[in-house]
């Protein structure tokens, strides 16, 4: 994190370690630092964030034994750490959230803990401004609107009146054994104070076109950061079968913007034509809407154009089994995908 225009501190530990280190980025050279105070535990999976320009917030955590719901504040002129004593209600301890201050406020969101399920919980501390002598203290923020799922592993990133959330990893619910590699972008938005969903089309290879134009662009050139951040951090087996899941849907999801040109009678016989050419690229690919469905087949006949201005969406079957369930029990599940033109994503 960039506290200044010369240094970003960062904590290291693979093996549960508790050394600090920052990197100076007028040479981009490493230096351990010698700190002092109230020094936090050795952890994996906290989360920080700096406190303008001459503090950083640490909260959490994973010390190889338990999960942690501490708070650290360090001063980055002294290195000196306080540990913040917070009274009240308490949210429960965690690994794997974020932490974002937001203006006064640091908010926490998702993660691990507890031996339960992933967390999908928003919480807000106040009280980490010496100035204004306010106590410190936990609140629980249930907003409304279209609320991200349980998550931990995800990134958060702030940009003007928005609060953008990418990627994560959840699992299909407290009761399943499987996992889920989220790559939806959910924003928070300050001014309305809800959740909302961002529309996104994923062209992999380091290409990503959004339709989306209610926010600005200088925030817009924040997410295809996020994202690659995002996937650099997933394990070799997780990052392919992440690739070949999303190269796959991404190949049905192109034959719509192709219809777009079409006359509406040649439309159907387009989406069969784009079908036959694409393969399934595996035997653990799931459906985007359904994730506890893994998918055997595509139905090629089945594709039906749907009535849209702007774009072509189509709805295609495909043959599918339970996860958890008979490999040979296939049945037929449907699911509708959409892609704008490219004429109309340029205008």
């Amino acid at each position: 994190m960039d506290l200044t225009v010369r240094q970003a501190f960062t904590w290291f530990g693979s093996t549960i370690l508790g050394d600090f280190w920052v990197l100076d980025t007028d040479i981009w050279q490493w230096s351990e630092l010698t700190s002092f105070g109230d020094l936090p535990s050795p952890r994996d999976f906290a989360a920080a964030s700096a406190i303008g320009n001459h503090k950083i917030v640490m909260y959490g955590g994973w010390d190889g034994k338990k999960w942690l719901l501490d708070v650290f504040v360090l001063d980055t002129m002294s290195l000196e750490w306080r540990e913040l004593a917070v009274t009240g209600t308490l949210p429960p301890p965690r690994c794997g959230h974020t932490a974002t201050m937001v203006e006064k406020r640091l908010l926490v969101y998702g993660g691990r803990g507890g031996g339960g399920p992933i967390m999908g919980d928003l919480w807000g501390l106040k009280g980490l401004i010496e100035e204004d002598n306010e106590a410190p203290g936990w609140t629980q923020l249930k907003l409304p609107g279209q609320a991200p799922a349980a998550r931990c592993g995800h990134t958060v990133t702030s940009g003007g009146h928005y609060l953008l959330m990418f990627g994560g990893h959840g699992t299909g619910g407290w009761l399943s054994r499987y996992d889920v590699y989220y790559n939806d972008c959910v924003v928070l938005d300050r001014v309305s104070v809800q959740w909302k969903r961002v529309n996104v089309s994923y062209y992999l290879y380091g290409y990503i076109c959004f339709a989306l134009t209610s926010l600005t662009q200088e925030f817009l050139a924040l997410l295809p950061i996020v994202r690659d951040h995002i996937i650099d951090g997933y394990s070799p087996e997780a990052r392919e079968v992440f690739h070949r899941e999303f190269d796959f849907f991404e190949k049905v999801t192109t034959i719509s913007g192709a219809l777009y040109p079409l006359p509406k009678e040649e439309r159907r016989a387009g989406i069969k034509r784009g079908l036959e050419k694409i393969q399934l690229p595996g035997d653990d690919c799931y459906l985007p809407t359904a994730p506890s469905k893994l998918v055997r087949g595509i139905q090629v006949n089945s594709g039906i154009p749907l009535q849209s201005a702007a774009k072509v969406p189509i709805m295609i079957t495909f043959d599918v089994f339970d996860r958890d369930g008979d490999p040979k029990d296939i049945k037929l599940q449907a699911c509708i995908f959409k892609n704008f033109h490219e004429e109309h994503l340029m205008n």
